[in-house]
């Protein structure tokens, strides 16, 4: 087995038996956990068990020569990834390594969205303190409860409202709008996507670029967002961001296609970041432009789609706004 994974390329720690595979596990992260059910010393079923209480990101795929139903079932109720029984077949055993990294891949990616959705919540608390309103609770579980509802449909949603957030807290700082304005600014940019709850979950998940129909049910968002947060008294002057962030500064943008200065600034604000990271993040497209292309896709709509001078001022900063993209997770 070690030999023929090391010549399809993997890394490939072996052992003499469950005991020292045990005391590798303790010192060292592995991707896949390959293990015999039957083993001295230490059984293949306590190392199984040993990786479920002490590292469970970490698939195993068990292998035995005896073809039982009872312990193939067994084995994956205790939380192996995979059965496999001997003679072991090459390309099925390739397989089920591929597919055992790629559930680890998920387990990453299922974490650290979680770690990143809850500074996010945490952060949108801070915030809430800073403004120093006097939150009424009930109200308050109800935005907390319409974000966890968004985040549980589509968890990319909620990244890029944290990302927008980031990115437009650079650009108001840049423009050195006042301190009231600002906190408005990162309540208004963390929410502006909140409308989403209302969309099928169809519109939520594709990748590919919306058609004609899609998009006139995915524009009514920001009239469905206004609606959710114009009830909520210390959340009500956000509520012009939150529709009017998608108007174009030429009149082109809905829903009411306002244009120059008649667009409130901060939904100017929001619209440009809002669409910096639409490129960037590729949320409706398999494949995302490079950052130079997005920048150049700013400029070149500069006084149509974009304020011209927001679109100046987020030039000098859009560098500290790349430094702030996510990074890729580590296999």
């Amino acid at each position: 087995l070690r030999i023929y994974l090391e010549d399809k390329g993997y890394e490939v720690i072996s052992t003499l038996n469950g005991e020292e595979a045990i005391n590798i596990l303790k010192t060292q992260d592995v991707s896949v956990c390959i293990c015999d059910i039957r083993m001295p010393k230490v059984s293949g079923i306590d190392v199984l068990n040993h990786v479920q209480q002490n590292c469970p990101i970490v698939p195993v795929i068990m292998l035995t020569g005896f073809i039982e139903i009872n312990t193939a079932v067994s084995v994956m109720r205790q939380g192996a990834t995979n059965y496999i029984t001997k003679p072991i077949d090459a390309g099925e055993l390739i397989i089920a390594v591929e597919k055992a990294i790629e559930h680890r891949r998920l387990l990453e990616d299922k974490k650290r969205l979680e770690e990143e959705n809850l500074e996010y919540r945490r952060e949108l608390e801070r915030k809430v303190e800073q403004k120093g309103y006097q939150l009424e609770s009930s109200k308050l579980d109800m935005v907390v409860s319409l974000n966890n509802t968004l985040e549980e449909r589509e968890p990319r949603i909620i990244a890029h409202c944290r990302r927008v957030s980031q990115y437009a807290n650079i650009l108001g700082r840049q423009l050195e709008i006042e301190r009231s304005q600002l906190n408005l600014l990162n309540y208004a940019s963390a929410l502006h996507d909140i409308g989403l709850i209302g969309m099928p979950d169809n519109l939520l998940k594709k990748r590919q670029q919306l058609n004609e129909d899609e998009m006139k049910i995915w524009r009514t968002h920001v009239d469905i967002g206004a609606r959710v947060i114009e009830p909520v008294s210390f959340l009500e002057d956000t509520v012009p961001v939150i529709r009017y962030h998608h108007e174009n500064f030429d009149g082109s943008g809905y829903p009411e296609g306002l244009s120059g200065e008649n667009i409130p600034l901060l939904a100017r604000i929001v619209g440009l970041v809002n669409a910096f990271d639409n490129l960037t993040s590729s949320i409706h497209m398999i494949e995302k432009p490079s950052v130079e292309e997005a920048v150049k896709y700013i400029e070149n709509n500069r006084g149509s789609l974009f304020d011209p001078v927001l679109v100046d001022v987020f030039l000098v900063v859009v560098q500290k706004i790349v430094a702030r993209f996510p990074q890729k997770s580590q296999t």
